[in-house]
C-alpha cells in the first residue's frame, strides 16, 4: 500500500488511498469530480500492482455523497473485461455490455439500460436469426 501511494505521489497526480483497494484521483480543475480505481487484493508480497477489478467517475452531490456518474467498466481477476457501460446519479444508463469470464458476450444481461433496470436486449447471438424477447 505504501508503494502504491508513494507511486501516485511520484508521478506527480492528485491521487490517494481511502480504501486498501480503491485509489481515487480528483481533477485540480472540478473538485466534483473524482475517478476511481479498484484493484484486486494482492496474493502475495511482491511489489507488482495488483491486478485492477473496475474503475469508474464519481460527482460529489451537494449533500457530501459521492455518486457514480460516468463510464464504468470492471474485469474479472483474469484481466478478461466482464461489463462496460455508464452510470447516471449511480443507476445504470444507456448501452452496458457483460461478458463471461471467459470472453462471451452475455446475452441475457447486456442491453439498454435506464434506471438500473434493462429496457431493451443487447445483441442477438450470432446464428439467431429470430428476434429475442427481452427477460
Amino acid at each position: 500500500m505504501v508503494a502504491l501511494l508513494f507511486i501516485a505521489v511520484a508521478a506527480g497526480c492528485n491521487a490517494r488511498r481511502v480504501n486498501p483497494r480503491i485509489l481515487y484521483e480528483g481533477e485540480p480543475d472540478n473538485p466534483g469530480v473524482r475517478h476511481a480505481v479498484q484493484f484486486y487484493e494482492p496474493h502475495s508480497l511482491s511489489f507488482e500492482w495488483p491486478p485492477r477489478a473496475a474503475q469508474w467517475q464519481e460527482l460529489l452531490r451537494t449533500d457530501g455523497s459521492w455518486v457514480k456518474d460516468g463510464p464504468y467498466a470492471r474485469w474479472a481477476l483474469n484481466g478478461q473485461q466482464v461489463e462496460a457501460g455508464s452510470y447516471r446519479n449511480d443507476l445504470r444508463e444507456g448501452e452496458w455490455t457483460f461478458w463471461h469470464e471467459h470472453g462471451d458476450i452475455d446475452y441475457d444481461r447486456s442491453g439498454i439500460y435506464k434506471d438500473d433496470v434493462r429496457v431493451q436486449a443487447g445483441p442477438t447471438p450470432p446464428g439467431d436469426d429470430h428476434d429475442r424477447p427481452d427477460r
